[in-house]
């Protein structure tokens, strides 16, 4: 399954191997135009959100489409701060100081994630994101790439109803960032 897999309709975009159990678009679906409420073409990988909360997200070969269907269908496309970008940062191959966190910890407070809901966020998604990066160098996470950890990670296997729950968890976090 990849983000890949998808085709710019008249009325939509239609997604035809969606990797995450939970999307309204998984595995196969049509997202409206009229159900799109911003996209995000600066993310990597480029963000689609729509008016119900939902982050997507399409292969970065996609983003000069994406921008000429939104731009085509009155789509505003809108940098957010990226909420996951900076709670994955402990996560990244790349050490920071002491100043450099505490900077991270006062960005997050600023959109409602204070250092204790930061910290429980990180210790959550622990195993899968340390799985995730053994065999890579990384130098930037997103949203997506914890959803790809938790989706990859055995021991993330859960029933469908747990892993809807864990996908729309972190839709809620990144929610933070969509004010």
């Amino acid at each position: 399954m990849s983000i890949d897999q998808i085709r710019f309709e008249d009325d939509g975009i239609f997604f035809s191997d969606y990797p995450f159990r939970g999307a309204s678009v998984h595995p196969t679906g049509l997202l409206l135009y009229l159900d799109i409420r911003e996209i995000d073409s600066t993310k990597m990988p480029p963000e689609i959100v729509t008016y119900d909360g939902e982050v997507l997200f399409v292969h970065p070969t996609h983003t000069q489409r994406l921008s000429q269907a939104a731009q085509a269908h009155s789509i505003p496309d809108v940098a957010h701060y990226d909420v996951w970008a900076e709670l994955l940062t402990a996560f990244l191959d790349t050490t920071y100081d002491f100043d450099a966190e505490e900077e991270t910890f006062a960005r997050l407070a600023a959109v409602g994630i204070d250092r204790a809901l930061s910290e429980e966020i990180r210790v959550y998604i622990n195993e899968p994101l340390l799985w995730y990066n053994k065999t890579s160098t990384w130098q930037h996470m997103s949203h997506y790439d914890a959803l790809m950890a938790i989706n990859a990670y055995t021991g993330f296997r859960l029933p469908d109803e747990e892993m809807i729950d864990l996908y729309w968890w972190t839709m809620d976090i990144a929610a933070y960032a969509l004010v």
